[in-house]
């Protein structure tokens, strides 16, 4: 799985149970069982103030003792096997033990990118998932100093330039979508996932279903390819009537957009992107990454 950012190889029975910006929650049988939470670290990183933190909301919630304890062997190894690894990085394991759930995990502080990432798996009495722990933290990859960010989550997956931030989302059945903002804010760029496609396309072909969606007139659009599929693209640019004046020219702002159907999957996925000074190799970028790699 990658998500803003960071990258990571869990169990397939494990479900993505709440997703934040920075912070994802898995649950294995309806019961949580794995929690990540990364972010940039403004001046001096300290893990004995981040374990503070992180015990004192633990108290407060569930009464739970929280204690830095020794790496254990297994996951220092698997700790030097990960890709992006600097002699610089920092790593401190805890465990805490409630009335009915525990927990053990690692505080990790990457010194390149600033990024401090706390994991830990919970755990009840009766149960052991931790035999998993030290195969997570060998697959675990902070992608924040890469041109192009990894994103993998449910069936889709992508490759989105470094400039464009993720600012909000929405995943419901049938019907996946992402936004992103690029830096600075004078552009978007959205990716679109719907199924079943079979259902969806009975009323019209791709130019009509993407005409409804997008506000886009189907004689507008133009037949292309995106990889070995069947695709509409448009492209619409409005300059004003100051383009006419030399010394008023300005960039002018490009709606653009491709959908396509990957048939033997039975979705439709679609990137549109807005903003000035965009050209058609950004939008070709993405689409050539965005892919459906399962189906449920």
């Amino acid at each position: 799985m990658a998500w803003n950012g960071i990258s990571f190889s869990i169990p397939e029975p494990w479900e993505p149970a709440k997703i934040g910006k920075t912070y994802l929650l898995f649950e294995s049988d309806a019961v949580p069982i794995l929690e990540i939470k990364w972010n940039r670290i403004q001046g001096r990183f300290s893990a004995e103030r981040q374990l503070r933190r992180l015990a004192d909301r633990h108290q407060k919630k569930l009464s739970e003792s929280l204690e830095e304890i020794p790496l254990p062997e297994s996951w220092t190894r698997a700790l030097k096997q990960r890709k992006d690894r600097s002699p610089e990085d920092e790593a401190v394991a805890f465990s805490w033990q409630g009335e009915n759930i525990g927990g053990k995990g690692v505080l990790l502080y990457a010194s390149a990118s600033r990024t401090a990432a706390l994991i830990q798996l919970y755990q009840k009495k009766t149960s052991d998932h931790h035999s998993v722990f030290a195969d997570l933290l060998s697959s675990f990859q902070d992608h924040s100093a890469d041109s192009l960010i990894p994103w993998i989550l449910f069936d889709i997956q992508a490759q989105i330039p470094w400039v464009y931030q993720l600012t909000d989302y929405r995943f419901a059945p049938g019907e996946f979508r992402m936004n992103f903002t690029g830096k600075p804010k004078t552009s978007t760029l959205t990716l679109h996932r719907w199924g079943p496609a079979s259902v969806l396309l009975r009323k019209g072909g791709l130019s009509r279903f993407a005409a409804e969606r997008f506000q886009v007139p189907e004689e507008e659009m133009q037949s292309t390819r995106s990889g070995p599929y069947e695709a509409m693209e448009w492209i619409r640019k409005s300059k004003g009537w100051f383009s006419e004046i030399p010394f008023l020219r300005k960039e002018p702002h490009v709606a653009m957009g491709r959908i396509w159907h990957v048939q033997e999957k039975n979705r439709l996925l679609a990137v549109r992107m807005e903003g000035k000074g965009l050209d058609e190799g950004a939008l070709e970028q993405v689409c050539k990454s965005f892919k459906i790699i399962c189906i449920e």
